[in-house]
Order: structure tokens, then sequence, then C-alpha cells
């Protein structure tokens, strides 16, 4: 339930959803987070996961011996094409604000259902909610 929430966008802090550091605007010398994009370039996807290092200051290098991995170069215009969150904050959705107002009340799993269901019932139960 709770990767099902998160996918969606409901469970997600705030400033996600406006995220002023979005396009390297952090000042930061280097950005490191997942590679949500990787399945779609020529690198494909071992199920171990990827990550991606920016590094806007080149004279920075990172290399640590003690660290198992492997590294590919992409260029930043395709990193950006294949994980487009590294540009755009992502959409709140519109039973955010409910869901998180569940939360307080209701068990994680029971707020989930309640904000995403389509069936009549729980649309009468948010809209109670939604007064609160």
């Amino acid at each position: 339930t709770y990767m099902k929430a998160f996918l969606s966008n409901l469970s997600l802090r705030p400033s996600c959803y406006y995220c002023p550091t979005k396009s390297g605007k952090s000042g930061a010398d280097i950005t490191i987070g997942d590679f949500w994009g990787i399945d779609n370039s020529t690198i494909g996807n071992d199920d171990n996961g990827f990550n991606i290092l920016l590094n806007y200051n080149e004279s920075i290098l990172i290399l640590n011996n003690d660290i198992n991995y492997i590294c590919h170069d992409i260029k930043y215009e395709d990193a950006c094409l294949l994980n487009n969150c590294m540009l755009r904050s992502v959409t709140k959705p519109i039973n955010r604000d409910l869901f998180m107002k569940l939360c307080h009340r209701l068990t994680f799993g029971q707020a989930y259902v309640i904000s995403t269901s389509k069936s009549m019932f729980w649309r009468l139960l948010r809209t109670i909610y939604r007064r609160i």
C-alpha cells in the first residue's frame, strides 16, 4: 500500500510538488538520486536499481574504491529526457490533502483506499471527510 501511495504521488512531502532546486538550481556541486528512467535507456536495468550522480563542477572527481559500482556516462540532456522529475516537480494529486487528513485519523491503508476508490460509497465518504 505504501508503494502504491508513493508512486501515485500521494505520500510525498509538500516540497516535492513545488521543489525550488530542480534543474540544478540548488547550488550544490553534485546531486545524487534514483534514476527512474533507466529502463528506457540504452544502459538497461539489472533489477538492482540505478542511481544518478550529476556533477555540476568538473573539478570534483568522486571515486571510492570501497564501493562496488559500475559507472556509465550519460549526457545531462539524455538523463533529463529519461528522468523528467529532474526538471519538473511532480503534480500534486487532487486527493492528496484528503489522503493526508485521513492518515491522521485512520490507518495508512484505510486512508489510501478511501482517497483513491472510485466507488460511490467511498466518494460519499470522501465528501464527508473533506468537510471535516
